[in-house]
């Protein structure tokens, strides 16, 4: 399986942690996944309407693609900001 090392940054509460995904999950798997781990209060029935940004590279991560799809490599940063 790949994987890759990445930054997620919670915009809302500064927490920053370099986390392993892997690449072959979609990006609602990933949402849905940082929810349960970091509480970011999601209506877990909507992850249709929710994404992540990312930097290295720039691209907003929502629906059924891939992880792959992105792009995504080591260092790249995931990012969740709401409000």
């Amino acid at each position: 399986m790949d994987t890759v090392i990445v930054e997620f940054v919670n915009v809302n509460n500064g927490v920053r942690e370099e986390l392993e995904i892997p690449l072959n999950i979609t990006a609602n798997d990933l949402i849905y996944a940082l929810n349960s781990v970091y509480s970011l209060s999601l209506n877990n029935e909507d992850y249709f309407n929710y994404y992540l940004s990312s930097e290295n590279p720039i691209a907003f991560l929502k629906g059924n693609k891939q992880l792959s799809e992105y792009g995504l490599r080591n260092g790249s940063k995931i990012i969740y900001k709401r409000g």
